[in-house]
């Protein structure tokens, strides 16, 4: 029955639209011609979607976008019909995972998706890793990035969408890493994935007894894989890797005061493996007065995500005080200054934050 209501109201929206396409047909031709779309993609200002599990015999993800222009700004809803799990957003795409082998690629906000053959390389001998969905601007392609592991080798399969993309899975023979020949075990202990301007970064290899980690990072554009050390020694899901102003970034927490301090560290050169540390600031949070204070060691913070855009760089918090009170500040890396943000998830867990822009991009047209 609850299917068959969700599946009227699709009906019906799906029709509203035919209506509106009808209204004027210079607007129809405009909004899908390439020049306009690309130009409308660069004026977007970048929201959050987020991603939240219901929990009714069966999981099942819904999703909702949040304009940050206005902070006090309501939820707009995005349902989509096949529902599934964000793993990533690009250019106001999304990678979605709607069966454990069954993916699609959506454009939320005008309601259009494609689905994705299911990986090939399936089968006892492959270790499932992660996936990355990323743009990559020289070709104008965009590529799903499949990691995986064989026999102790990491090896990468991708599935192109545009271009000459022939929208079936292939495996990138020619650029693996060998995890054998060292003194020390490996293994991925994180499912953090960020994808910047054409590279996907696998983040959480670790060599177990010394806690180094690594990041395994994939050049889609050339095909390659490269193995990068994270700039500090330990790792904690603590210490999240973002995207910041295009370039890979790690916040580090550390214990340096009473008050939560954070160093940035940036990646500035992918093949060297080179870190600088850009940046280092305190929080502070919402009281029950309405005031700023101090976060403090009794204060759980979780980094979620990051938003750049006209060259602001701001990072989001989520604060739980020790009364439960949970609160969510946007931290300005360039005004060094925070505010407080609303989120309005009245029901469900939420399962994941991603940055999103609204765009007219087609999946059907990839």
């Amino acid at each position: 029955m609850i299917l068959q209501q969700e599946n009227s109201r699709l009906d019906h929206e799906e029709k509203k639209r035919e209506e509106f396409r009808r209204v004027c047909k210079s607007w129809y031709k405009l909004i899908h011609d390439p020049v306009f779309i690309q130009s409308h993609l660069q004026h977007s200002i970048p929201g959050l979607i987020v991603n939240r599990t219901l929990i009714d015999r069966r999981c099942i993800y819904e999703t909702y976008f949040k304009d940050m222009k206005n902070k006090e700004s309501t939820k707009e809803d995005l349902k989509f019909g096949t529902k599934g799990e964000i793993i990533g957003s690009c250019n106001g795409l999304v990678f979605l995972k709607t069966k454990r082998t069954h993916f699609s690629v959506a454009n939320l906000m005008t309601k259009k998706g494609v689905n994705l053959p299911s990986t090939t390389r399936s089968g006892l001998d492959f270790l499932q890793l992660y996936y990355g969905f990323t743009y990559v601007p020289e070709i104008g392609i965009y590529k799903l990035v499949h990691l995986l592991m064989y026999k102790n080798t990491l090896k990468c399969e991708v599935l192109s969408l545009g271009g000459s993309g022939s929208n079936a899975w292939r495996c990138i023979n020619g650029s693996t890493i060998s995890l054998t020949g060292e003194d020390e075990k490996w293994q991925f202990h994180s499912s953090k994935v960020v994808a910047i301007n054409g590279f996907v970064h696998f983040v959480g290899l670790r060599l177990v007894q010394s806690s180094s980690v690594y990041i395994v990072s994939f050049d889609a554009g050339a095909e390659v894989l490269n193995l990068i050390r994270s700039p500090i020694h330990y790792f904690s899901m603590c210490d999240p890797f973002l995207e910041l102003g295009g370039v890979l970034s790690l916040v580090e927490a550390t214990d340096h005061s009473e008050n939560n301090t954070y160093n940035v560290w940036i990646l500035k050169d992918w093949l060297k493996g080179t870190w600088v540390k850009q940046h280092t600031f305190s929080v502070r949070k919402p009281s029950v007065e309405g005031t700023l204070q101090w976060v403090n060691r009794s204060d759980s913070a979780q980094v979620l995500c990051s938003l750049s855009h006209g060259g602001r760089k701001t990072i989001i918090f989520q604060i739980k005080s020790s009364s439960e009170r949970v609160s969510h500040i946007e931290y300005d890396l360039e005004l060094n200054q925070e505010s407080e943000i609303k989120f309005d998830i009245s029901s469900g867990c939420p399962s994941g934050f991603f940055t999103y822009v609204n765009s007219l991009i087609s999946p059907k047209l990839l």
